[in-house]
């Protein structure tokens, strides 16, 4: 079981971090937990970054008409 690292060095690490790998190496922990965490003290008003989720030159409308393919599922 990780360790659990103190809320003032968990939000340390966050934000002098580039990635949620960097921030779950640091911490010990799995990138979901890390950002779970991390939601939580956002939901307790603490101003933490975000970090870019997706690369910006995916063609997410066409990524979504791919993924609804692949389920035989369409839109209408």
């Amino acid at each position: 079981m990780p360790k659990r690292i103190p809320p003032k060095k968990f939000i340390e690490i966050w934000q002098t971090s580039d990635t949620l790998a960097d921030v779950a190496v640091q911490a010990g922990s799995k990138k979901t937990a890390c950002s779970v965490r991390a939601a939580n003290l956002r939901n307790r008003g603490i101003p933490l970054k975000s970090f870019r989720a997706l690369s910006s030159d995916w063609d997410i409308p066409t990524l979504a008409e791919y993924a609804q393919s692949l389920t035989g599922e369409t839109n209408d």
